[in-house]
């Protein structure tokens, strides 16, 4: 396993089911622990295909570079998620990558992102689901296992969310973190660490070092760790959910997961359905956004129009303002009894009726 998905893994708070992150968990205890993994041809795996387009039946139609007119580019978010591309799974930047893509391809009028994840990395969540949430054209959410955590953030920047079955898990809106102490485990392997630092780096890595028992009482204070990072990352992420879904049950909001019905319920999802029928939903999206193009296109033309009209009319006015000096009495003035406003009026003249040519 390549160095970088270990440190990933290691360095950072999680959206992630607990479940997927004690497997995770596992999986690095057994490498750091020396024991061997079969890992051949894993670092070098080329990311499997991420999008692909279909027809209005479902029917896949090749790549979305290929797609037909009206086409559906269906994107997928599979197993837990980091930032870059790991073991043959592509990472949120990669699938954002595709995202634009897709809204760069003109057949393509809408797409779906295929979700069956657990969560995953903080790191690249937000920045995804801002891309998924400004997306040119809609998109829709569909649940074919699981959209939890991370993948809960990403799917509520959906225009529509749809579940493939009741027995869908959706939710776990909440943020955790978690390690393992090797401590004891090296000391009796005659392995010490030792960890300095400099006299004014006081706060460095304070609220790890809390945690970690390296403080004056010798005992666990996860407090510093709670403020510092989960809490605030949690108020983000709680934050864009109320944004996006803003009629949820508020309940949803302490970390709960459900079934597909009872997420439906709570506001999570919009319904339970077939993936024929997200298509379906998809195509309708995608009809709506392009019938109101031309009519966004003809409102703006009009206002340009009147502001046209607007700009006409006071130039025709100015006209006739300066117009009406020029022929304000029956008798030209002598010099020294013309007004320094009359004299300008005359010099005005020649401009005067260039600008009258350009307005009649």
């Amino acid at each position: 396993m390549h160095i970088k998905i270990l440190l990933q893994a290691l360095n950072q708070p999680w959206f992630i089911q607990p479940e997927a992150a004690q497997y995770n968990a596992a999986i690095l205890h057994n490498i750091i622990a020396g024991q061997s993994l079969n890992t051949t041809g894993l670092d070098d795996k080329p990311v499997k295909e991420i999008a692909y387009a279909t027809n209005a039946l479902g029917q896949r139609t090749g790549n979305i570079q290929d797609a037909n007119d009206d086409a559906i580019a269906v994107i997928n978010i599979r197993g837990a998620l980091m930032k870059y591309d790991y073991c043959g799974a592509p990472g949120t930047q990669s699938i954002m990558n595709a995202l634009q893509q897709a809204n760069n391809i003109p057949s393509i009028s809408a797409i779906i992102l295929q979700f069956d994840s657990p969560g995953g990395s903080v790191d690249g969540t937000q920045q995804l689901a801002n891309a998924i949430k400004s997306s040119a054209k809609p998109v829709v959410a569909y649940i074919n296992g699981m959209m939890c955590s991370a993948a809960m953030w990403l799917g509520s920047a959906a225009s529509m969310r749809i579940a493939s079955s009741n027995t869908d898990i959706i939710g776990s809106i909440g943020t955790m973190t978690s390690w393992n102490d090797f401590k004891g485990y090296y000391e009796k392997m005659g392995i010490k660490t030792h960890e300095v630092y400099a006299s004014n780096s006081t706060q460095k890595n304070l609220p790890f070092r809390e945690a970690n028992a390296d403080n004056v009482k010798g005992e666990p204070n996860y407090d510093p760790l709670i403020k510092t990072w989960l809490d605030p990352l949690n108020s983000e992420f709680i934050s864009a959910i109320e944004k996006n879904l803003p009629g949820i049950d508020k309940t949803v909001l302490s970390g709960g997961h459900y079934l597909a019905i009872e997420a439906k319920k709570k506001g999570l999802i919009d319904r339970i359905g077939t993936f024929e029928s997200a298509i379906e939903s998809a195509i309708q999206l995608g009809k709506k956004h392009k019938d109101a193009k031309p009519a966004a296109q003809i409102k703006s033309g009009q206002a340009i129009m009147d502001q046209s009209n607007i700009v006409l009319a006071a130039s025709r006015k100015i006209v006739n303002q300066v117009a009406g000096m020029g022929h304000a009495g029956t008798s030209m003035p002598k010099p020294e009894n013309i007004s320094a406003r009359q004299k300008v009026g005359a010099m005005e003249m020649p401009f005067q009726k260039a600008l009258l040519k350009m307005v009649e």
